[in-house]
């Protein structure tokens, strides 16, 4: 369809975040989690259509979640609550 892209069914969850972050609706993809300065604290690859990545490393605060193919990218806000 016009105007859909690979990331139109992507979810990220639970929002806000305590030490797991799911990833579900895209597969074969980069993502990365900045701060809100900008500062890449983590990167992988999303290899599975429900990714799992431990975020218990980050302090509380908002963050935003990268995900990104060659062609196309989409940012989500990410809060971490402790």
């Amino acid at each position: 369809n016009v105007g859909e892209t690979i990331f139109d069914e992507v979810v990220i969850y639970p929002n806000p975040a305590y030490s797991t972050l799911n990833i579900s609706g895209v597969k074969g993809t980069k993502v990365s989690i900045f701060n809100i300065i900008g500062e890449e604290l983590y990167i992988g690859d999303v290899k599975t259509s429900d990714t799992k990545i431990d975020v218990s490393h980050l302090e509380s605060g908002a963050y935003f979640v990268r995900i990104s193919s060659v062609t196309e990218q989409v940012v989500k806000k990410l809060i971490i609550n402790k």
